[in-house]
């Protein structure tokens, strides 16, 4: 058994149930890039953004500020998991939009919440991928405990740290992520007990059904208002084109693509990130058709855009930019959701994931939320037991309304 202490105040610890007959040997490589592609797209198995191709073209094109780190676990001389994770200098005042509270002690506890977010300012060390909602973080290639993975994955963790701290780079704080709260979901777990759990804003699927050939069959299956609704939606936008983009026109359009997903990005409420500059081009010339960037055209020019993934069985909504002027006008977000849907439909997708935000608004067109955690601990013991008392101050609230549009 291994026992892990993680109070401020005291000695209680508690015990994780690692069997040391079976894992008595556990020790980690640490690298900056992938060296051997082939074990470690074994022990990713079928998760395409774990795979290499997809981690090492992140490496190429690096998000703002991130570097990745490449942990492969072993029990003894066997590797037996891997976990990925990403370097972040976090300054929360930058990434956090804190909105207007509607009470009246906004103006005192508003302000006071963004004086304390502006301060937080460090190197934040990410179990997992910024870049896309999922279970994304690490895989195993044994069948082991809740609690052994808790403790191998923390031990890991703290490697990391350690390795980082040996080159001079203190880390600040440490997010694990994404889970789902549902078991039935979950493919895999982690919840030890020194970090601070919380629900994040669900992963928006929808499930395509069989019966659905052709995108009037899916109009079909709605409720008569819903169906009324988006047929509206869609005379708004007769007037304007939407077309896969080939090469050369990824190449001509790239600086509008870039600018319309950065002013779309800098509007989220919560924004850890910027691409890489060249990040849709370079993915495209990676993925070839699994990997399309779709533009949206009036008369003016390119107005939006939006990128769609194959992982797996399931079609991945990417990241996507509009000119917010004109979504009114034309419904630009539903349009763009229901085209997706229209792709999803004559591909033969399974499922369409739409990710986070825009929740009632992707749930008025069939996607179902899907309740996700995140785990957060501070590297600072003191910090960390107030982590788990004032963390819930400082969440974004969101509230929404699932809006099903199918017939019961």
């Amino acid at each position: 058994m291994a026992e892990v202490a993680c109070p401020f105040f005291g000695n209680k610890t508690k015990n994780l149930s690692i069997t040391t007959s079976t894992l008595d040997n556990l020790h980690f490589t640490i690298s900056s890039t992938i060296s051997d592609e082939v074990l470690w797209d074994e022990l990713a198995g079928t998760n395409s953004y774990l795979k290499s191709k997809f981690l090492h073209f992140v490496v190429k094109n690096p998000p703002s500020s991130i570097v990745c780190r490449f942990v492969t676990i072993y029990n003894g001389n066997k590797p037996i998991g891997i976990a990925y994770f990403q370097i972040k200098d976090l300054n929360l005042g930058a990434s956090m939009r804190v909105d207007r509270d509607q009470t009246k002690w906004y103006d005192i506890i508003g302000n006071g919440r963004k004086w304390i977010l502006k301060r937080i300012n460090h190197k934040i060390l990410i179990c997992g991928n910024t870049l896309v909602t999922g279970e994304n973080a690490f895989s195993f290639s044994i069948n082991i405990s809740n609690e052994e993975c808790d403790s191998i994955i923390d031990s890991a963790i703290n490697q990391v740290i350690q390795s980082e701290k040996g080159n001079g780079k203190a880390i600040g704080s440490v997010l694990v992520k994404d889970f789902y709260s549902s078991e039935n979901r979950r493919s895999i777990y982690f919840g030890h007990p020194c970090y601070t759990g919380f629900e994040v804003q669900p992963n928006m699927q929808l499930r395509l059904d069989p019966d659905w050939k052709t995108f009037d069959d899916y109009l079909a299956s709605m409720k008569a208002k819903s169906r009324t609704r988006i047929k509206k939606a869609l005379k708004c936008a007769t007037g304007l084109q939407f077309r896969l983009l080939d090469t050369e026109e990824i190449a001509l359009y790239k600086d509008q693509i870039y600018a319309l997903y950065k002013s779309t990005s800098e509007n989220a409420s919560f924004n850890l990130f910027l691409l890489h500059q060249n990040y849709f081009e370079n993915f495209q010339k990676s993925y070839d058709k699994d990997f399309e960037i779709f533009g949206v055209f009036d008369e003016d020019g390119m107005i939006a855009f939006y990128t769609t993934f194959h992982a797996e069985e399931e079609l991945d909504a990417h990241f996507l930019g509009y000119d917010r002027s004109k979504n009114a006008k034309y419904k630009l977000y539903l349009n763009i959701l229901l085209k997706l849907v229209e792709k999803s439909i004559y591909d033969r997708i399974e499922i369409l994931c739409l990710s986070r935000t825009a929740m009632e608004i992707k749930s008025s067109i069939g996607a179902e939320g899907h309740d996700m955690r995140i785990y957060l601990k501070s590297t600072n013991r003191f910090i960390n037991f107030l982590l788990g008392k004032t963390l819930h101050y400082f969440l974004p609230k969101t509230e929404w309304t699932p809006r099903s549009p199918f017939k019961a």
